[in-house]
């Protein structure tokens, strides 16, 4: 028997009676549309573990609402685009990412603030998982020591090869392939690559984070 859209999101609701806010997310959210009729029951029961993932997640940092809130239209916005780029989300720590983020927009910081909150999210959708996990291993090698003398170029240098046989071994990116899939990570404004007068004798693909993947950082990972 085919199961209608209201009964996932009651079993859902089920899973978190014991989390008042979660239920309430769940019972305002227009959940069920996930779960439309023309949807396959495989395609149902995909979308139900992520949604498990990502409420579990949203859920550690026992984040207390009001029903008037949850109800309001900007937080409803803000996690139908969430809860939607979730669930077409294949990997299971990018899922909790995406509750990280929604997480981290109830706190005082700018992505309580709609439209910068869209920015955020759009950035951390459009990564794949292999670009992201290649963000956070390049910022490992920020403690590498830099001498007052010496600019970004010089610095990055120190550690640039051992970061390139890390992309080998932990996310298995060929070598020849590393330079223009560091290119190719400049269009998330979370990394800039070197030009001007960092690029003579410089590996094309060679730069540094920005101040966004720093923010972004602060919001998605499990720190």
């Amino acid at each position: 028997m085919s199961k209608n859209s209201d009964y996932y999101k009651e079993l859902l609701q089920l899973s978190y009676e014991n989390d008042k806010t979660v239920r309430g997310i769940i019972r305002f959210s227009g959940l069920s549309e996930f779960f439309r009729h023309f949807v396959s029951e495989r395609v149902k029961d995909i979308r139900l573990e992520r949604s498990k993932t990502f409420f579990d997640e949203l859920q550690k940092k026992e984040i207390q609402l009001s029903e008037g809130v949850i109800k309001s239209e900007d937080f409803l916005h803000k996690f139908f685009i969430t809860f939607r780029a979730a669930i077409n989300t294949r990997q299971r720590e990018k899922i909790e990412m995406f509750a990280r983020l929604l997480n981290s927009s109830f706190e005082n910081n700018p992505i309580e603030q709609v439209n910068i909150y869209e920015d955020y999210l759009n950035i951390l959708d459009e990564l794949s998982y292999r670009e992201i996990q290649a963000l956070v291993l390049l910022d490992s090698f920020y403690t590498v020591p830099r001498e007052d003398d010496e600019n970004n170029n010089q610095w990055v240098n120190k550690y640039w090869e051992e970061f390139k046989d890390k992309l080998q071994e932990k996310i298995n990116i060929e070598e020849e392939n590393i330079n223009d899939f560091m290119i190719r990570l400049s269009r998330s404004g979370l990394y800039d690559t070197f030009s001007g007068e960092y690029y003579f004798g410089a590996t094309k693909g060679k730069g540094m984070l920005t101040p966004t993947f720093e923010d972004m950082k602060s919001y998605i990972l499990d720190q």
